[in-house]
C-alpha cells in the first residue's frame, strides 16, 4: 500500500518517528511510504511541488499529521485539500 505522510517541515522528527513505526511496527515497505523530509525523497534540482503531487496522486492512503505548524502552512493545507479532492 502507497502511503503519502502529509507534514510540516518543522515536524520532521515526529514524522521521521512516525514513519520508522510504520516500517518497523506494522511492516510497511520502505519503498511505499513517501514524506518529503525523508533525505533523497526529492532529487536535487528536481522540481519538488511536482513530485509532491506525482506522489500523493500514486497514493493509496494519505495521512496528514497535523499540527500548529501544519496549520500554519498554506502548503499543507493545499495537500490536505488535494488528498480530500482525491478520495
Amino acid at each position: 500500500m502507497r502511503i503519502f505522510v502529509s507534514h510540516a517541515a518543522e515536524d520532521r522528527a515526529l514524522v521521521t518517528r512516525f514513519v520508522e513505526f510504520l516500517k518497523g511496527g506494522m511492516g510497511v515497505p520502505d519503498e511505499d511510504i513517501f514524506y518529503s523530509s525523508q533525505a533523497g525523497s526529492i532529487a536535487n534540482g528536481e522540481f519538488f511541488v511536482q513530485r509532491i503531487l506525482t506522489r500523493l496522486a500514486e497514493a493509496e492512503l494519505v495521512i496528514c499529521v497535523i499540527s500548529r505548524a501544519y496549520l500554519k502552512s498554506q502548503f499543507c493545507i493545499a495537500e490536505a485539500g488535494a488528498a480530500m479532492v482525491k478520495k
